[in-house]
């Protein structure tokens, strides 16, 4: 069972919105984070749907914390997580089609979720998207990502796929406050923002800590899914729009991500744009410039609606 929010515009009813948008959020947060992003898409016209992916947020609470349902807090799955997390979005997707009327549907994916939404658009690309917005996400890291998901492997086989590490969380994301040294906190990567950083150090459901099968499942996942011939089956004409902070660690810095940019359009994506925000951190809805990084999706979104 998934847990899932719905903000609807208020100048429209129920099955009359122009387009929907699909939040799917990051590691160690829920959805709830973004109603003031879902807020400002409604005053647009934008209707928002948003939904706890297995192992965060509501979700482990409405499934009891049981890992077969995919409810236990900081784990997704025992076995085929990376299926079951896509699978997640198909059934959402088909309760906004059902609902909604079938609209012109964006898919929006923040760090681990852009990874999701990466995959997604490379194994449904024959469900058309109106477009695919990707937010703190990366590109192809080759023999680091490799390697790491070899050691993970090894790792949680011997401790157990369920066992929450905090070694396995310093080997994938050990370094991503070393460059804003010295620190206040250890989640000073995430934004410039101080009162975002404490808000969400302070959410009981933020922050926790994961499992050794997560993190293998996660180095995996970007293994798959920049693998060339799966990048090469996204549907050339989808519209990507990606966006990202010049100091996001998970980008590299902002190297990291601009490469997979120019991955995609290697691969004949001719509708792609990419927006660097200078000095912007990982999380940059949540940024000093929050407003500006909202204002220039929402004018994207105007933008291809109107193309259709």
């Amino acid at each position: 069972m998934l847990f899932f929010r719905r903000w609807l515009p208020e100048a429209l009813g129920a099955g009359k919105n122009k387009v929907v948008l699909l939040i799917i959020h990051g590691m160690a947060e829920h959805s709830g984070r973004y109603a003031a992003f879902a807020e400002k898409l409604c005053e647009h016209g934008i209707e928002t749907w948003a939904f706890d992916m297995r192992g965060h947020g509501k979700t482990a609470n409405l499934s009891l914390n049981s890992a077969a349902s995919g409810g236990l807090l900081g784990h997704c799955a025992d076995r085929k997580a990376f299926s079951k997390l896509l699978g997640d979005i198909e059934s959402i997707r088909a309760e906004i089609e059902k609902t909604c009327d079938n609209p012109p549907l964006f898919l929006f994916g923040h760090s681990f979720g852009s990874f999701l939404a990466q995959g997604y658009i490379e194994y449904t690309n024959k469900r058309p998207l109106a477009g695919c917005i990707l937010s703190g996400t990366r590109g192809p890291s080759g023999a680091a990502i490799a390697a790491g998901a070899h050691f993970l492997n090894i790792y949680s086989f011997f401790r157990g796929r369920r066992h929450l590490s905090r070694f396995s969380a310093r080997v994938v994301l050990g370094g991503n406050n070393r460059p804003f040294q010295p620190t206040r906190t250890p989640c000073d990567w995430l934004s410039r923002d101080t009162g975002t950083v404490d808000a969400y150090i302070n959410d009981p459901l933020c922050g926790t800590l994961f499992s050794a099968g997560f993190f293998r499942d996660m180095l995996w996942i970007l293994q798959k899914i920049h693998n060339v011939l799966m990048i090469g089956k996204i549907k050339k004409s989808l519209p990507i729009y990606i966006f990202s902070g010049s100091d996001d660690p998970v980008g590299g810095m902002g190297k990291n991500v601009t490469n997979l940019v120019k991955r995609y359009k290697q691969e004949g994506i001719a509708d792609i744009e990419l927006i660097l925000y200078p000095n912007a951190r990982h999380e940059c809805l949540h940024e000093i410039n929050s407003g500006e990084v909202i204002s220039n999706i929402i004018d994207w979104i105007n933008r291809h609606i109107s193309a259709d």
